[in-house]
């Protein structure tokens, strides 16, 4: 209890007793907590002091899509590529077959022999056996030989074909293909290497 006495009135004409609880309004302030069990309201913390403790937020995640997959498409088919492989495979067993029967089935010491007598034998118009000599006949069976180890030399169509399909289908799987670059140099190996073995007598001929 408060009692306030003023001097310029009567002590018994004037005693303010303010015992009595005065009315209270309260005036609320935007962004202020009123508390249901408080009688004054809470004012809510600044922004800039919140925003030392909440978490960041997470920028957007933007997908951007996926580039398409370049494909590479080949100048020359698979069929191609494997015909002109076994073409080389078999023009380098026609040209170095020769020399390699020389180097293993002729004895040194019968090569110039067996040499002339290759050379009797194509000038021969008739029976071959009526102008060989008897010592000659040993001879004339190597120069068999040979004859037909070179004919046996060539791929022949049939095994072409066979092999032509599968070797295709393993440079598709593996994605195997020459170059423009590679392609024409195999190719023009194809043509001048025969050629040039004949000039220098890489596969011989008795």
């Amino acid at each position: 209890m408060i009692t306030i006495k003023n001097k310029d009135l009567k002590d018994d004409e004037l005693l303010l007793d303010l015992s009595e609880p005065t009315e209270q309004k309260e005036i609320l302030i935007p962004g202020q907590i009123v508390s249901e069990n408080d009688e004054a309201p809470l004012s809510s913390p600044p922004d800039d002091l919140l925003k030392d403790f909440l978490p960041e937020p997470e920028p957007e995640k933007t997908t951007k899509p996926e580039p398409a997959p370049v494909v590479e498409v080949p100048f020359m088919d698979y069929d191609e590529t494997a015909e002109m492989y076994l073409g080389i495979m078999d023009a380098a067993v026609c040209m170095f077959g020769p020399s390699f029967y020389k180097s293993k089935r002729i004895a040194p010491d019968k090569r110039e022999a067996l040499e002339v007598l290759a050379e009797k034998v194509r000038s021969v118009k008739g029976p071959v056996l009526s102008v060989l000599e008897d010592d000659e006949l040993p001879l004339y069976a190597q120069f068999k030989d040979y004859e037909a180890f070179l004919d046996a030399l060539p791929m022949k169509d049939k095994e072409k074909k066979m092999m032509i399909k599968p070797l295709a289908k393993l440079l598709e799987k593996y994605k195997k293909q020459p170059g423009p670059e590679s392609a024409l140099m195999m190719a023009a190996l194809l043509y001048l290497v025969p050629r040039a073995g004949n000039l220098y007598g890489v596969n011989f001929k008795l």
